[in-house]
């Protein structure tokens, strides 16, 4: 794995105007690692570039710069064990296991009205 300090690295990444944090803390399941609950994502509040042409985006996002630069300093440690028993408890509640079709009595309705309300149901 080349650079693995890179993306372990809990940091903001900019592009011009975009600043969003990387989060790697939410993913460690897919590669196999222990999966704590992740952490809240930091509220970055969102611009962009209309009618800010002549912005010095390096001067604009000087803190968010200064994070990346220390991304030494904000690695996630990886465990490699299984997902504990508390972020198991957490991502059931939180998770939509089963996508099955609606029970018959919501289906075959006659009137429009009826089936105004099945569609608002599936649209929800």
């Amino acid at each position: 794995m080349n650079h693995i300090e890179l993306w372990l690295a809990r940091v903001p990444l900019i592009c011009f105007d975009i600043v969003e944090m990387h989060m790697p803390d939410r993913v460690t399941r897919q590669f196999g690692v222990h999966q704590d609950i992740p952490s809240t994502v930091e509220v970055i509040d969102r611009v962009n570039r209309r009618g800010r042409q002549d912005t010095n985006w390096m001067v604009y996002h000087q803190t968010f710069i200064k994070r990346w630069d220390q991304h030494l300093d904000h690695i996630y440690q990886l465990h490699h064990t299984r997902s504990s028993r508390r972020y198991m408890e957490w991502y059931w509640k939180r998770t939509i296991r089963h996508i099955t079709p609606p029970p018959p009595s919501r289906l075959c309705r006659t009137t429009f009205g009826n089936f105004l309300n099945i569609c608002y149901i599936f649209i929800k």
